[in-house]
């Protein structure tokens, strides 16, 4: 939780040293106080000076000693904390994140059987689509073929022509046909 915002060296040194030389006050006080986050809080106290941290009960089993930052003036900074892990991390500057091994992984897969899925998924549409448009393709051949064989009839419907030159058989308009059929 950090908060956000810009403070001076002089603030965080003093924020630092109030929570290194207090002994009184638990940090997460202090970081109301303040409105800043522990983990700055623990972060000044350790740049700012020799931090000496301080488990509750066990004080004296658990303390870690920063001989590798001078203290200003003779100052010695403490920090009090039941949590071991927590005075590991001020000494170390690291903290244990204890990952969840078995959720990572099966988040991971499900992330992968995601992706497949939607890739897949893709392919499928890709395939309908280029099927529609075969058939869209294949039917205007078709309708070609039927508007071509229905333009050859109609002409010869409509138009003068030989059938038979030696047996006298010609062709004539139906309409024609029609007119000479009933004027008889």
């Amino acid at each position: 939780m950090a908060s956000g915002k810009k403070n001076s060296p002089e603030f965080k040194a003093k924020v630092g040293y109030e929570a290194a030389i207090s002994s009184k006050q638990v940090l997460s006080e202090l970081a109301k106080k303040y409105k800043v986050s522990e983990e700055e809080i623990i972060e000044w106290a350790t740049k700012f000076g020799g931090v000496h941290t301080v488990g509750d009960a066990q004080a004296e089993d658990h303390s870690h000693r920063h001989d590798d930052h001078a203290a200003p003036e003779g100052i010695d900074f403490t920090i009090e904390s039941a949590d071991e892990n927590l005075l590991v991390s001020v000494e170390d500057g690291i903290q244990d994140e204890n990952l969840n091994y078995g959720k990572l992984g099966m988040w991971i897969t499900i992330g992968i059987v995601t992706v497949i899925s939607l890739v897949i998924l893709a392919m499928q549409i890709s395939d309908y689509y280029q099927f529609e448009k075969e058939m869209a393709a294949a039917g205007q051949t078709e309708n070609l073929e039927v508007n071509r064989i229905s333009a050859e009839q109609t002409e010869a419907l409509n138009s003068f022509g030989v059938v038979d030159a030696e047996n006298g058989v010609y062709s004539v308009p139906i309409d024609s046909a029609i007119s000479l059929i009933v004027n008889q």
